[in-house]
């Protein structure tokens, strides 16, 4: 069983978190009827840009967004059971 350690999250954005490797991943969430899988965001060094949901967030935004949140959760649960440290 695999477990992702949470450093913290993105305000306004209840499925992204940030890894303690930094990097940024979208829990497994539902949207209307469909199961959006976890997985980590693409970084664009060229745009210093994540993209998300068919657009981009700049890095500098994400920062400006970044509080710190110690929680552990498991990678491939579709559940996402949150443990808090």
């Amino acid at each position: 069983m695999n477990n992702l350690k949470i450093k913290g999250r993105i305000k306004n954005y209840a499925n992204l978190v940030v890894g303690e490797d930094k990097n940024i991943y979208q829990l497994a969430h539902f949207k209307n009827k469909r199961t959006i899988p976890f997985r980590k965001l693409k970084y664009y060094p060229k745009r210093k840009a994540y993209g998300y949901n068919g657009s981009y967030f700049s890095k500098s935004r994400m920062l400006k967004l970044y509080y710190e949140d110690k929680s552990v959760v498991n990678e491939f649960s579709s559940l996402n059971s949150f443990i808090t440290a």
